[in-house]
């Protein structure tokens, strides 16, 4: 073993300057090609362009603005023969074609069981009983007038690349890795709901009913209720005008539920 370099034969040239002369030469075929292309005018530079004369859109064509139509392709999507109805399946975030940290609500993921439904804040009750000492029902209006917490929370499918799991099935990282965002989440802390009902001493967990599902967490490990995602109100397949979502900002699968509609301390797992 040596640190001096060693020489090829067909170059008489060491390891380190063979890849430092083929660095070099590619950098000065990538300026040649620059330079090429840069004798011919760019009519984008030289010509006057339409939109630089011409009036654009007023500023109430689009009240809730959109995304430009040269980003049509950044959507979700979802794998046709994956589930038997797209009621009971996955959509998937486009992250190779979102930039920094923060999932815009229309691009985040979603995995539905029975379909998204529509609720409104009127409609909407939380009810919180079990080891308590006075059972509570809760409208939005009422939760809305507890502090309000902000907090950056990741939401990640158990499920996350196991579409390669049998083996590559699917090109592009969407599928792949897709299922996962990262919102900001402003709601109530759930310690403040349970504090309000106050909880029993021997209650150690606590259940949190939703549409169809059921969940069960420790009670010093539960999140809080979510009503805004990204400063809105969570849109209909998210849980709210619509409904309460539950989210902390670890610890597994299974710990974000939307539609909350009954929660409440236990002394042992259901």
């Amino acid at each position: 073993m040596t640190d001096e370099p060693e020489i090829s034969r067909e170059t008489g040239l060491g390891r380190r300057a063979f890849l430092r002369n083929t660095a070099a030469a590619g950098a000065g075929l990538v300026a040649s090609a620059t330079a090429a292309r840069a004798e011919a005018p760019d009519p984008l530079i030289t010509e006057v362009q339409p939109w630089a004369v011409e009036f654009g859109d007023a500023v109430d064509a689009t009240p809730y603005g959109m995304p430009i139509r040269f980003e049509s392709h950044v959507v979700r999507r979802n794998v046709e023969w994956l589930t038997e109805s797209t009621a009971s399946s996955i959509n998937f975030t486009p992250i190779h074609a979102l930039e920094g940290t923060i999932t815009p609500q229309g691009c985040a993921f979603e995995r539905h069981h029975s379909g998204a439904i529509e609720l409104s804040k009127t409609d909407y009750r939380l009810m919180i009983n079990g080891l308590v000492d006075q059972p509570l029902v809760f409208t939005f209006e009422d939760l809305m007038r507890f502090p309000r917490h902000v907090m950056t929370a990741f939401c990640e499918c158990a499920a996350n690349g196991g579409m390669e799991w049998g083996g590559a099935q699917l090109e592009g990282c969407q599928f792949t890795q897709g299922m996962i965002h990262n919102m900001e989440y402003t709601g109530v802390m759930l310690r403040d709901l349970l504090a309000e009902a106050g909880v029993k001493p021997e209650g150690k967990w606590v259940y949190v009913e939703g549409r169809r599902c059921l969940v069960q967490r420790p009670l010093d490990a539960a999140g809080k209720g979510a009503g805004r995602r990204d400063g809105r109100l969570l849109r209909q397949w998210r849980g709210i005008a619509q409904g309460t979502r539950l989210s902390r900002p670890a610890g597994g699968a299974g710990v974000r539920r939307q539609h909350v509609g009954q929660m409440g301390p236990s002394d042992c797992r259901l």
